[in-house]
C-alpha cells in the first residue's frame, strides 16, 4: 500500500537505498508449493504508511462486551447499578 506524497522529488537528488524484504514460507497443508512474498520498490513521490494501533482498554471492552450478552443485560449482584 502506498500513498501519493506532497513533497516534489527533485532531479538530481541521490535517493535512499532501502533495503527491500523477501520471506519465503514452506510449504503446508494448504499449499504444496513454497510461497515466496517481496517487498515492492516504492514509486517516486509515494510514502509508505505506517499505522500506530493502541488499545488501552482493550481487555477491559472485550470483558463487558462478553458479559452484557451473556447475562442479557441482568447484571450479577456486584455490578448492578441498583
Amino acid at each position: 500500500m502506498q500513498y501519493r506524497t506532497d513533497e516534489v522529488i527533485k532531479e538530481g537528488r541521490e535517493e535512499e537505498k532501502v533495503e527491500l524484504r523477501k520471506e519465503e514460507f514452506a510449504p503446508d497443508d494448504y499449499d504444496s508449493e513454497k510461497f515466496v512474498w517481496e517487498e515492492k520498490p516504492l514509486k517516486p513521490g509515494f510514502a509508505r504508511p505506517v499505522m500506530v494501533h493502541r488499545a488501552i482498554l482493550g481487555s477491559i471492552e472485550r470483558f463487558v462486551g462478553i458479559l452484557v450478552e451473556s447475562s442479557m443485560a441482568k447484571f450479577p449482584f456486584w455490578l448492578s447499578p441498583r
